[in-house]
C-alpha cells in the first residue's frame, strides 16, 4: 500500500485513531482499576477493625495482673478471628499499640516469630500517619506498597488498632487484568485493521476508478460511462460525471459540427470574392457586376465573422454586463423602428402590443437591444407578411414579450436545437444570431423558448423586471 494514497491515508488515519483510543481505554482503566482496588482494601481493613471491636465489645473486661501482655490476649484473638474471616483474598496484619505508643501485640513470646519488622513498619505507619494528618494511608516502605488504618481504641492499656496489608496482590491481580486487557486490545487492533483496510478500500477503489475515468476524458474518450456499486456521496459523484462527461461529448460533436459548417459558410463567400476578382483580372466578367458581389459577400462575411467575435466574448469571464435601470417597452420601440425599414424592403410589416406603455428593469441595454433585433431578424427572414410583437406584465417581478411570425415555422426534428450553438438547420442557416440571444437572456436571469402554432413560429422571453438584479 503507498503512502501517498487516499487508502493508505485513510487507513492509517483509522488504526492511529483507534489505537490512540484503545491506548486511552488502557491507562484511564488502569488508574480508575487502581484506585479501586485502594479503596476496596481501605474498606474492608475497616471492617476487619469494626470486627475486632465488636468482638472485643463482647468480652468482660480482664482481670488487671499488672501485666500488659495478659491484658491484650482478648483483643488479639479477636483480631485473629476478624482477619481470618473471608472478607478478601488480602492477608491483613495487626497490631495492638499502647497509650505511649510501644506495640503491645504481637510480640516474640506470644507468637514464636521476630517482631523486629512490625516494631519498625508500626512506627513508619504512626509517623507517616501524623504526618499526612488522617487515619488511612496507602505507602511505600522497604520497596513495597502497603495499606493501612488506625482505629482508635479504648480497652484497657490499648489506645489504638493498627490494620495493615500489602499491596502486592492488588498489584499481582492488576498485572493479570493487564494481561487479559492487553489480549483484548490485541484482538481488537487486528480486527480493527482489517476493518480499515476492507473500509479504505471500498472508499479508494471507487475513487481510483473515477480518476482513470477522468484520464480518459482528458483524453477525449467520452464513449465510456463509469458503472461502480457506490453509494450515497460517491454514487451522486459518479452521476455528476457522467453526466459531464455526457455533456462533454455532445459539446465536442457539436464544436465538430461547427468547425465543419464554419470552414463552409467562410468558404463560399471567399471564393465568390476570389472568382469575381479574377474575373476582374482576366476581364472575363464586368466590373459592376463583380463590385456588386464582392461587397455583398464581404459584408456576408463581416457579419459571420463579427458574430462568432460576438457570441465568444459572451461566454468569456472578461465579459462585463453594464447593469443599469432602463424603460424595457421604450428599448422595444426602439428596436422595431430599426427594423421596420429592412422589414419593409422586403414586403414585410411589423406590428406592436405593449401593455402597459412603460415598464422599467435592470438590464444591459447595448445586449438587449442586440438580443431582440436578432430576433426580429430571424422573425422577418422566415416571415410570409408580417411579424408581431408583443410584451405584457405576468406579475409585479415578470414581464413576458413574444415574437410571432406568419412563417412556415421550425422542423419538427429541428424545434429543439433552435438554440443551439454550432446547429445548422436544413434551410442552411447557421443560427448564430439565436444562440447570441440565448446567452444574453440568461445572463439577465430570464428563460427564451420556441414553438409552432398554427400561424407560424413563436418566440417566448421572460425576463425579470423591477429591483430584480440580473447577473453580473
Amino acid at each position: 500500500m503507498k503512502r501517498a494514497t487516499i487508502k493508505w491515508k485513510i487507513f492509517s488515519f483509522n488504526v492511529f485513531t483507534v489505537g490512540l483510543l484503545l491506548l486511552i481505554t488502557a491507562v484511564a482503566f488502569n488508574i480508575f482499576a487502581r484506585i479501586y482496588m485502594e479503596n476496596q482494601t481501605l474498606n474492608q481493613l475497616r471492617a476487619i477493625a469494626g470486627q475486632v471491636s465488636e468482638e472485643t465489645g463482647r468480652r468482660p473486661p480482664p482481670r488487671r495482673t499488672g501485666d500488659e501482655r495478659m491484658s491484650v490476649i482478648g483483643p488479639y484473638i479477636a483480631l485473629t478471628r476478624a482477619i481470618r474471616r473471608p472478607h478478601s483474598v488480602f492477608s491483613a496484619e495487626v497490631a495492638l499499640v499502647d497509650k505511649n505508643m510501644n506495640l503491645l501485640a504481637p510480640y516474640e513470646e506470644f507468637t514464636n516469630e521476630s517482631t523486629a519488622f512490625e516494631h519498625d513498619i508500626v512506627s513508619f505507619i504512626l509517623s507517616d500517619a501524623e504526618k499526612k494528618g488522617t487515619n488511612e494511608i496507602t505507602f511505600t516502605y522497604s520497596g513495597d506498597e502497603y495499606a493501612a488504618i488506625i482505629v482508635p481504641f479504648d480497652y484497657e492499656y490499648i489506645s489504638k488498632i493498627i490494620v495493615y496489608t500489602s499491596m502486592e496482590k492488588v498489584k499481582d491481580l492488576q498485572k493479570s487484568i493487564n494481561l487479559i486487557l492487553l489480549a483484548i486490545l490485541l484482538v481488537s487492533a487486528l480486527i480493527v485493521t482489517l476493518v480499515s483496510s476492507y473500509l479504505s478500500r471500498k472508499i479508494s477503489t471507487p475513487l481510483s476508478k473515477l480518476c482513470k475515468h477522468i484520464r480518459d476524458l482528458s483524453e477525449r474518450q467520452f464513449s465510456n460511462r463509469i458503472q461502480i456499486p457506490a453509494e450515497d456521496e460517491i454514487l451522486e459523484l459518479v452521476n455528476n460525471i457522467n453526466n459531464m462527461a455526457e455533456k462533454l461529448e455532445t459539446y465536442d460533436k457539436a464544436q465538430k459540427t461547427f468547425m465543419q459548417n464554419v470552414s463552409h459558410e467562410l468558404r463560399t463567400p471567399i471564393m465568390s470574392i476570389r472568382s469575381y476578382a479574377e474575373g476582374i483580372r482576366y476581364g472575363v466578367v464586368e466590373n459592376d457586376e463583380a463590385v456588386r458581389v464582392i461587397l455583398e459577400e464581404t459584408n456576408r462575411l463581416t457579419e459571420l465573422v463579427e458574430d462568432l467575435i460576438y457570441l465568444s466574448r459572451l461566454d468569456s469571464i472578461e465579459e462585463t454586463y453594464h447593469m443599469e435601470y432602463l424603460d424595457f417597452h421604450e428599448l422595444l420601440h426602439f428596436c422595431t423602428t430599426r427594423m421596420k425599414a429592412i422589414a419593409k424592403n422586403q414586403g414585410k410589416e411589423i406590428c406592436v402590443c405593449l401593455e402597459p406603455e412603460s415598464i422599467f428593469m435592470f438590464g444591459d441595454e447595448e445586449k438587449l437591444t442586440r438580443a431582440v433585433t436578432n430576433l426580429l431578424d430571424n422573425s422577418i427572414r422566415y416571415a410570409k407578411s408580417k411579424v408581431i410583437l408583443s410584451s405584457r406584465l405576468l406579475n409585479a417581478e415578470v414581464v413576458e414579450f413574444t415574437i410571432t411570425d406568419d412563417g412556415p415555422g421550425f422542423d419538427a426534428d429541428e424545434l429543439e436545437h433552435v438554440f443551439t450553438r454550432f446547429y445548422k438547420g436544413k434551410k442552411g442557416h447557421f443560427g448564430l444570431g439565436l444562440s447570441i440571444t440565448k446567452s444574453i437572456i440568461e445572463k439577465h436571469k430570464g428563460t427564451i423558448t420556441a414553438e409552432n402554432v398554427p400561424t407560424g413560429a413563436v418566440i417566448k422571453v421572460i425576463l425579470p423586471v423591477g429591483q430584480g438584479k440580473a447577473a453580473e
